[in-house]
């Protein structure tokens, strides 16, 4: 009774175990078909890639898309780009982006599921090739006798970053070629400005100078549309000094000047000024000059005295920071020459 216990026992345990025993089957993989297409949109740094894939009608497996890229034709130390699929799953496309200017790439698309990979065929392409940068026209946003500042922009970096970059300029003359960073004078930007504005100092007034923006890359530089430009004329104020020299005695005369226009600025000094020796007289000499209090327009006048003995003088009116009014000429029975500032 026994014996026929423990056999029904192991037949029935064989019977439970049976399905479990049962051998697990993958789901049948047949490799897609791969077609690769032609790189788009190829800029210098961007490209978007395209395949087509034609998938086996038998398999039951999902497979992975995607392309790989390399700057060898191997294939060697390849890139992955992601694939989307498009036009009934039967088209693939993806975007690459920061490659390098003017260089050959190499691609194709493949197919992966498990440790099961196909590739297509190897396609090439080049990158657009890099460039000095290109800049927009220069505008001048104000002026004065001897200052200017001036407004430009990078329309296209070129390809690379802009290492350098600022305004060339230089006194126009008819013919001559227009100004660079290698022969002319310059006015430089800092790289960490997000503006693309400087201010050329030190200019002569009423002059007319040719100007252009540069920038540089690793490619090299390039630069703007010149233009011409004029800086203001040097306002100074306008002045007379009196024909009639009165009470001319033998250390002393008594000189009169007439400031007419201050040009809209404001006067800071005023007087006279003479040498004994060259016929336009400055303020250069502190003992040859004579300040008169005083700084509004019109008429002043003052007595210069310690003439030196039988000497012919030489006199302006003048104004501090401006010009010289007419050298008006006197002689007395002491030597010396004169002027008015």
């Amino acid at each position: 009774m026994k014996k026929f216990s423990l056999y029904t026992l192991l037949i029935m345990c064989f019977l439970i175990s049976f399905p479990s025993c049962e051998e697990e089957t993958e789901p049948l993989a047949y490799a897609p078909t791969l077609a690769i297409g032609q790189a788009t949109e190829t800029t210098r740094s961007s490209a978007t890639l395209a395949g087509n894939v034609v998938r086996n009608p038998n398999s039951q497996a999902k497979f992975e898309i995607g392309f790989l890229i390399s700057t060898s034709q191997s294939m060697a130390d390849t890139q992955t780009v992601t694939a989307q699929a498009s036009g009934g799953n039967e088209h693939y496309a993806g975007q690459v982006k920061g490659l390098t200017p003017g260089t050959d790439y190499y691609f194709c698309l493949y197919a992966k599921s498990g440790r099961s990979l196909v590739k297509s065929e190897v396609q090439r392409f080049r990158t657009v090739e890099a460039t000095a940068p290109v800049l927009s026209e220069t505008l001048m946003e104000s002026k004065d006798e001897q200052s200017a500042i001036f407004r430009s922009g990078i329309v296209d970096d070129g390809g690379y970053a802009v290492s350098a970059k600022g305004f060339a300029y230089k006194v126009y003359v008819e013919g001559e070629s227009s100004p660079t960073i290698n022969n002319d004078l310059t006015v430089r930007i800092p790289e960490e400005s997000e503006t693309f504005t400087a201010t050329a100092t030190e200019l002569q007034p009423n002059t007319a100078y040719m100007v252009r923006a540069f920038a540089t890359n690793q490619t090299g530089t390039g630069y703007g549309e010149a233009v011409i430009i004029t800086t203001e004329k040097q306002r100074i104020p306008l002045l007379t000094l009196e024909q009639t020299v009165s009470q001319l005695t033998g250390n002393s005369a008594e000189l009169t000047a007439n400031l007419t226009d201050d040009q809209g600025f404001e006067i800071k000094q005023r007087g006279f000024c003479w040498s004994t020796e060259s016929r336009q007289p400055t303020i250069d000499l502190e003992e040859n000059t004579l300040v008169v209090a005083g700084t509004q327009t019109g008429t002043w006048g003052s007595v210069r005295t310690r003439n030196q003995s039988c000497s012919r003088h030489y006199s302006f009116g003048i104004c501090r920071g401006t010009a010289s009014a007419p050298q008006k000429t006197w002689q007395s029975g002491i030597h010396s020459k004169g002027a008015a500032y």
